[in-house]
């Protein structure tokens, strides 16, 4: 038995969200359903664009406010790990944390920041740069090179016509029309971008990798499963 409960911040999209629910119920094998830690999902579809709110700063604060409303509910159901299954949404987590702590008086709400541990994690496989895949407000904010300058790595950006192939390949997702010249056209995205090493820096794009036949000719870094490997060493 776990005595951690999982929360996921999901709805960044839905079919994101439910990878990554499958992925944590294939990270803990069990033979028994109840040997399996609890997992609490609010799949709040209803938030604003999180690229929007930082691009345009359209709705910011509504979306902040949706964000710790969701972590607060969470947190009161006792999830003790939350994960929020959206790589821009994590630009606003200092604005979370604020908001979390004039709303509930405890500073702790234990979010999982997922670009802090896959940049401790480059780091100690000894990766000096990346290219990232990410929606433009992920890049816009500079999240990324926040994280990973710490420790000596270089992001490598996408060009701009790149974006107009990200936007494609998120919705695919997101619209659940993930089909053959989709993954296709991922592959390719992910090998042209000119680096060995590439961050899929957005929750949509890890949902490609079972649909795959072949693997692109570079190495594919998700946030998410090193997120879970960490949550598993946590949780045992």
């Amino acid at each position: 038995m776990y005595k951690d409960v999982i929360g996921i911040v999901g709805g960044m999209g839905s079919f994101a969200t439910c990878d990554l629910f499958r992925r944590l119920i294939e990270a803990f094998p069990a033979e028994k359903e109840w040997d399996r830690p609890r997992i609490v999902i609010d799949n709040n579809c209803t938030m604003p664009s999180r690229v929007r709110a930082i691009i345009y700063k359209e709705e910011r604060p509504k979306l902040v406010e949706l964000l710790t409303e969701s972590v607060i509910n969470l947190r009161n159901m006792g999830c003790t790990k939350i994960i929020l299954a959206c790589n821009t949404s994590h630009v606003f987590l200092e604005e979370i944390y604020e908001l979390y702590e004039k709303k509930t008086g405890n500073q702790n709400c234990n979010i999982m920041n997922m670009i802090e541990i896959i940049a401790e994690s480059l780091h100690a496989q000894g990766i000096k740069k990346v290219a990232l895949m990410a929606t433009e407000g992920t890049m816009d904010s500079k999240i990324y090179d926040e994280y990973l300058s710490k420790y000596g790595i270089e992001v490598i950006p996408p060009k701009k016509e790149d974006y107009v192939e990200f936007r494609y390949l998120i919705e695919c997702v997101k619209q659940n029309k993930v089909d053959e010249e989709a993954v296709n056209r991922f592959i390719n995205s992910a090998e042209n971008l000119g680096c060995r090493d590439v961050i899929l820096g957005c929750t949509e794009f890890p949902v490609f990798l079972r649909y795959m036949s072949r693997m692109p000719n570079v190495n594919l870094h998700d946030p998410l499963e090193y997120l879970i490997t960490k949550l598993k060493k946590e949780l045992m």
